[in-house]
């Protein structure tokens, strides 16, 4: 009699769990279970979410390390560090050494421009490096606003940058390529003989033609030219 009164208890509860959509049992998803199945789905979503964050963050770090290109932490011009190499499927990466006072960097702005419209989309990437301390986020900011700059720009006070690519003025241009390291650097053409002796034509434009023979799966003929411009402040 006991036994019978306790099944019997035991048989109201089960219905009234049923009932308010708590019981587990082997009717959780059917009928009259709704708000337990409400939480059983969101509780799935919330794992797959989990997931896609996990797979996001590993493709994330593949994209940020990888065997044949180095990684060279700098501040963007919204103050967050980045890999200045981050980027996927990328056959080269053209880092265009640069200062706001330096009228020839500012001369070469439309150059800059015409380069990154013409190599860009086959998948050159281009950096904007500003390697003075007094260049400042917001100064930068101006200055890609001003001579509208279509690439990311990048700050180097510390130098990182230009020292992993040897760059000693600017404007200076530095290629590298993934599985070869750094192919070219040095000017961007022939404009300026030297500092105040600017030619009236230009006739050899080598960053051009490096960029060029990256392309073709070449090396650049030539792989150093000395630059004309600006000394680069240095560290104290």
């Amino acid at each position: 009699m006991r036994f019978h009164r306790f099944d019997k208890r035991l048989s109201l509860r089960r219905k009234q769990s049923d009932k308010n959509g708590r019981y587990q049992g082997t009717h959780a998803f059917s009928g009259g279970s709704g708000t337990w199945t409400a939480i059983a789905w969101k509780r799935i979503a919330v794992g797959f979410a989990a997931i896609g964050v996990v797979l996001l963050a590993s493709t994330i770090a593949k994209a940020e390390v990888r065997p044949d290109i180095p990684v060279i932490r700098l501040e963007d011009i919204s103050g967050q560090v980045v890999n200045a190499f981050r980027s996927e499927e990328t056959k080269a990466f053209v880092f265009l050494f640069v200062s706001v006072d330096c009228p020839i960097c500012n001369a070469y702005a439309p150059e800059f421009r015409k380069l990154d419209g013409e190599f860009g989309p086959a998948g050159i990437a281009f950096r904007a490096v500003y390697p003075n301390r007094e260049d400042t986020a917001q100064v930068i900011r101006k200055h890609v606003e001003d001579f509208e700059y279509p690439f990311p720009a990048l700050r180097d006070p510390k130098h990182l940058m230009c020292r992993a690519a040897g760059v000693r003025v600017t404007p200076e241009a530095a290629i590298f390529v993934p599985g070869q390291g750094w192919v070219y650097r040095g000017r961007i053409d022939n404009r300026y003989a030297e500092l105040g002796d600017e030619r009236t034509v230009t006739t050899q434009f080598d960053l051009r033609m490096a960029l060029q023979d990256v392309l073709e799966g070449r090396k650049p003929a030539t792989s150093k030219n000395r630059a004309i411009g600006c000394s680069i402040s240095p560290l104290p």
